[in-house]
Formats: structure tokens, C-alpha cells, sequence
């Protein structure tokens, strides 16, 4: 009896549950179903519209739209426009909770992979496919909220980096895709956003970055970098090779020969430089005319080795050949009216007692014959289209030079490769050297230097000199001496002078006091050393002898002209202090002077008492040197 009850509650126990758990299974698939229906629903926002140029890599099943990594959107379908068969309308939707992101000014772009010198990236894609990255017009949440909504947009075949200008280069051929870098001097400065086909030509959309944008104007003419280019001519054989990475990836360059601000909308894309320099060979030249023979329509014009022009045509008349050339734009800033041509010697050769100067053309103008130029003055114009011939250029000194004659007593170390300086600039060259009563030295100076010679000029000369210090002008030993000018400018002209000194000190054609200094030792004082005045530099020590029974050494004092009337009658010199050390119970004490009076000693010079009652010190007063006082 009792296990026959058992089993009845055990029976009814298991009906009980079965009835609950037919009751659970619906409850958990209605939650599960609404949790379906609300996720469902809360995906669903804008539906957009994407218009691509190229969609390879997208694909409905597999694309879809993100946002710095996160999923935001799905593609609906991929269809081609009705009106142009080269554009795709991508249709997307963007899930409601980021409706925020997609308004005006979103920028869309397909991100594929990419493996080029350029960049490496998106390698993920190939296994997953591509998707499209939206970049929002600001990161200012309040901004973006007051955004006008925009539900159809341009998508970009790769992310738009970096801002600059925008404009269209057309071109026959589709040699470039959007690796492709714009250079300046090797330098990146813009790149390839878009590439698409208008009927029988290829339009490239280039962006130029803004701080580079200024290197473009309405006359910038555009080509195409060649991997490989080989010149072969009579002139000379050229190879150029530009870097691997432009090899591979393919480059546009440009030229800009005049700056402006004004940029246009489209430009051409040449097939190489060679092709804007032929176009454009009319207008980029200042073309000129010689009086001249001894030229032909082969010869090529070079400045300083380098070719800047060419000889174009030769016509002949009875007496005197018309020579037409021109100067490449570049180099049109070496002319001016000033400027004269001479035919460029392939060997020119001078004897004198001197020895032999030979001096060699470079190599091409050796094989192919040159014309060259000078322009001596350089404050001039350029207005001229004649210009002036010489067959020798020594032709131009001779008649454009003035020749002043130097009288010397002395034997001096004079040679025809001794020059004229006037500030370290050589001005003027030894054209004769004759003896009659006393040396005469003829020297040739362009008639440019005519107006510093004045009555008050004068000329000295200056040689290898030799101190305990150091050795100077070494060169002079072989070379000769040179004559120096000082400069008159306010008195009229002279033509002829005597040498005023022979390698004078270093104060001699300098204005101020000179006076002796008397010392029983030379000990931290040279010639050179500076003099000082409460610790500032007023003079220097220009020359130094020793007494005639040797007992003291007399110094050379030059104090500046700014500074003379700080020296008194009263003053006291003593040495500039170097390094002093007083040693004592309590410790060291260690004083030291300014570097210059370490490295050169020096003296200084101090005055006691009213300074306004003291005298002035006049011209070769003598001032004994004194002992610091301890």
C-alpha cells in the first residue's frame, strides 16, 4: 500500500513539471524574440547613398561601414549609376545611434590593402574584404550636432591624409595610380587622390599640400618623371637613373618658371622635361646679337664652365659678321649692359721672367669651341640686345683699364705676379716694372676703381712678416709682394705715388695717441698686447726695442683716438693681471684677469685724484711701468 502511494506522488510531481516547463520554453522564446526585434530596430537609422569610382573590394555580404574600428553601418547594395556607367551608388545604411557621425562635410573612403614603398597597411582586408571608413567633418561633438544632414556623399578611393589644394591634371596616357607621389626635388609635396577616364583621356585628381601649395601658379607646367632617360648628342652622352622608389611607384614633377597666386582648375601632363623646354624654347631665352668673327653656329656659350646659352645663327657681311645667340632665362641675371663676350681660348699661354702661365679651357670647350662673358659692373641694366666682342679678353683690360705708376727706394720682393688689394680685394695687377733713377712699378686697375684714387691716397707694401707670434703672408716669398691702397675719395685724381711705408704695424694708418713705455722686463707683454682702462680695451702694443745700454726695454703705446684724452700726464701703468696668488695663514687667495690678458698679457693704466685737473699726456711722452701694490 505505501509504495503504491510513492509511486502516485512521483507521478504527479513529473506532470507538474512538464506543465512549467511547457510554460518557460515560449516566455524565453518571446524574450530572445523581442531582444531580436529591438536589436533590429535600433540598428535602423539613415539610409545613405556613397558614390564610388571604382568598388573593387567591396562586396554587400561582407563590407560595411566603420568608424576608428567600430562597426556602424551596413551596405545595402551596390549598383551602377544610370546616368554615368563609370560611377557606383553604394547604398548603406547607418545604425540610430550614430546618425550623429553622418553629416555634412563626412568624408568617405574605401580602405584596401596596401603594400607599396609607399605604405604597408589594411593586410587584414585580404582575408576579410574591404570597408569603408568615414571621417567626420569635426571632432567637436556641439559642432557636429548642428550639422545640416546629408544622405548622399562622394566616396574616395583612398583616405584624403592631408589638407591642401585640389585640382585636375589630363593626360593621353594612364601611366600613374594612387601611389603615385607629386615631387619637388625628390621632396614629396602632393599625391594622386583619383584617377578616372573622360573619353580619350585620363583625368588625375591631385592634392597639393598646403604648406607646399605656393610652389604651384598658372604658369607651372607638369611631367612626367621617366624611370630611365638616355641623351646621346655630339655635346656630351647623359644618363639619368632617379631613385628606386620613383622607378617603382612612378612620379609626376614640375616646373614653375613664374610664381603667382592663381592656380587653375586643370593642367596638361608633358612627357618629360625635354618636352617643356623644346615647347616653350621661344619665350624662355633673352636672345642677343655680336658683332664678331671666329664664331660659328656650332659654338656653344658657357659662364664659368657651365653652359647657360648657344650660338643660333651666323649671317656674313663683307667685313664684320652678325653672331645671334641666347642666355637660357635662368641665367639671364649674369648679363647686364655692362657685359662682354670673347671667344674662350682652348690654350692661352703668358712668358715673363716670372716663369710660364698656362691655363686649359674645360674639356668641352676643348673639343667643341666656347663663347663666354663677364659683366664688370654689377649696378647695371639689362637693356642691351648688341653686345661687345673681343677676340682675347686681355683686348677688354688694356682698353678699359687706367695705370698708375708707384716710385720705390728700396730693393724690394717685387714681381709681375704681385697685385694691388684695396680692402683684401685685388683691384689691379704689376703690368711693368723699370729702374731709372729709382724703381718704377706700373700697375693696371679697372677704371670701376678710378674714384678712390685722391691726391691724399697712399700706397705701402706688405710682405712675409716674422714675429715670435706667427709667420704672415708666406705666399709673397714666390709670388711677390702686394701693394695695399688707402683710400682718398674727396680730392680729385693722381696717377702717380711714392711708397708711403714697408709692412707697417698694425696701428700705422690708424688715428690716435702714441706714446713710450719703460720697463725693466718684457715678462707677459708683447707686441699685440692690449691696454686697458678700468678693465675695457682702449689700445694695444704696436712695437717694442730695448734701451741702448740694454738696461730697459721701451714699448710702442697706440691708444686709440676715442680714448686719448683718458690718458694723463699723472697716469700709472701697471701689467694686467693673468693669474696672482697670495698664500697665506688663513688660506689661498687666486685672482684672475680677462682671457685675452692671459693668452696675451697686457697692461692697464689708472688715474688718481680729480680727473678734470689732470693734463692731457701729449705724442712721445714716456711712462715708467709700475709695480702692483701689494
Amino acid at each position: 500500500m505505501g509504495e503504491e502511494l510513492n509511486m502516485s506522488l512521483a507521478v504527479t510531481k513529473r506532470k507538474k513539471s512538464i506543465i512549467i516547463l511547457a510554460w518557460i520554453a515560449p516566455i524565453i522564446a518571446i524574450i530572445i524574440s523581442v531582444s531580436m526585434v529591438y536589436e533590429h530596430y535600433t540598428k535602423i537609422g539613415n539610409e545613405i547613398e556613397i558614390r564610388f569610382h571604382d568598388i573593387n573590394g567591396l562586396d554587400v555580404r561582407q563590407s560595411h561601414i566603420q568608424y576608428n574600428g567600430l562597426h556602424i553601418g551596413d551596405l545595402n547594395s551596390i549598383e551602377i549609376d544610370d546616368k554615368n556607367i563609370n560611377q557606383f551608388i553604394v547604398k548603406a545604411t547607418i545604425y540610430s545611434q550614430y546618425n550623429y557621425l553622418v553629416k555634412e562635410g563626412t568624408m568617405f573612403y574605401k580602405v584596401s590593402p596596401q603594400l607599396s614603398l609607399k605604405e604597408v597597411s589594411a593586410l587584414s582586408n585580404i582575408l576579410k574584404g574591404n570597408y569603408i571608413e568615414i571621417v567626420p567633418a569635426t571632432t567637436n561633438l556641439v559642432k557636429l550636432q548642428k550639422l545640416k544632414k546629408q544622405t548622399i556623399f562622394k566616396g574616395y578611393d583612398t583616405k584624403p591624409s592631408k589638407k591642401g589644394v585640389v585640382f585636375t591634371i589630363t593626360s593621353d596616357k594612364g601611366d600613374f595610380d594612387l601611389t603615385s607621389t607629386i615631387l619637388y626635388k625628390g621632396l614629396p609635396i602632393g599625391e594622386i587622390v583619383e584617377k578616372s577616364i573622360d573619353q580619350f583621356t585620363i583625368k588625375y585628381k591631385v592634392l597639393i599640400y598646403d604648406k607646399y601649395k605656393y610652389l604651384i601658379s598658372s604658369k607651372t607646367k607638369f611631367y612626367k618623371i621617366n624611370p630611365l632617360e638616355l641623351k646621346a648628342s655630339l655635346e656630351e652622352i647623359n644618363l639619368k637613373i632617379p631613385s628606386i622608389k620613383t622607378m617603382i611607384s612612378s612620379a609626376i614633377g614640375f616646373v614653375t618658371p613664374q610664381h603667382d597666386k592663381n592656380i587653375q582648375k586643370s593642367y596638361q601632363l608633358y612627357n618629360s622635361k625635354d618636352d617643356i623646354d623644346l615647347l616653350h624654347s621661344y619665350t624662355n631665352h633673352y636672345k642677343f646679337k655680336l658683332l664678331a668673327n671666329n664664331i660659328s653656329d656650332t659654338d656653344t656659350i658657357y659662364y664659368k664652365g657651365v653652359k647657360v646659352g648657344k650660338i643660333d645663327k651666323v649671317t656674313i657681311q663683307k667685313n664684320q659678321n652678325i653672331v645671334y645667340g641666347h642666355i637660357k632665362n635662368d641665367f639671364k641675371h649674369l648679363l647686364n649692359n655692362s657685359s662682354v663676350f670673347y671667344k674662350q681660348k682652348a690654350i692661352s699661354s703668358k712668358i715673363s721672367p716670372d716663369g710660364i702661365e698656362v691655363e686649359l679651357s674645360n674639356l668641352k670647350e676643348l673639343l667643341l669651341g666656347g663663347v663666354t662673358f663677364i659683366t664688370p659692373e654689377d649696378n647695371k641694366k639689362l637693356s642691351s640686345k648688341v653686345f661687345t666682342f673681343y677676340d682675347d679678353i686681355e683686348q677688354y683690360y688694356e682698353k678699359n683699364m687706367f695705370t698708375i705708376s708707384v716710385f720705390i727706394n728700396d730693393d724690394c720682393n717685387i714681381k709681375k705676379s704681385s697685385v694691388l688689394l684695396y680692402k683684401n680685394i685685388e683691384i689691379g695687377k704689376v703690368k711693368q716694372i723699370s729702374l731709372n733713377k729709382n724703381i718704377k712699378v706700373d700697375i693696371q686697375i679697372q677704371n670701376r676703381y678710378k674714384y678712390l684714387f685722391g691726391k691724399n691716397a697712399k700706397i705701402y707694401l706688405e710682405g712675409m712678416k716674422i714675429s715670435l707670434e706667427k709667420i704672415e703672408n708666406i705666399a709673397t716669398t714666390v709670388l711677390g709682394d702686394n701693394f695695399n691702397l688707402i683710400a682718398d675719395t674727396n680730392n680729385g685724381y693722381n696717377s702717380q705715388y711714392r711708397l708711403d711705408s714697408i709692412n707697417p704695424d698694425s696701428t700705422y694708418y690708424k688715428e690716435g695717441l702714441r706714446v713710450l713705455l719703460k720697463a725693466k722686463e718684457s715678462k707677459n707683454i708683447t707686441v699685440g698686447s692690449p691696454i686697458y682702462y678700468k678693465g675695457f680695451e682702449v689700445g694695444e702694443i704696436y712695437d717694442a726695442d730695448l734701451t741702448q745700454n740694454g738696461e730697459f726695454v721701451i714699448f710702442k703705446l697706440f691708444i686709440k683716438k676715442q680714448y686719448a684724452n683718458i690718458l694723463k700726464m699723472q697716469s700709472k701703468f701697471y701689467k694686467a693681471t693673468t693669474i696672482d696668488m697670495e698664500v697665506g695663514v688663513f688660506g689661498a687667495k687666486i685672482k684672475f684677469g680677462s682671457a685675452k690678458s692671459i693668452l696675451k698679457g697686457g697692461i692697464t693704466f689708472k688715474n688718481e685724484g680729480d680727473i678734470k685737473l689732470l693734463q692731457n699726456a701729449t705724442k712721445g711722452m714716456v711712462f715708467p711701468l709700475l709695480n702692483q701694490k701689494k
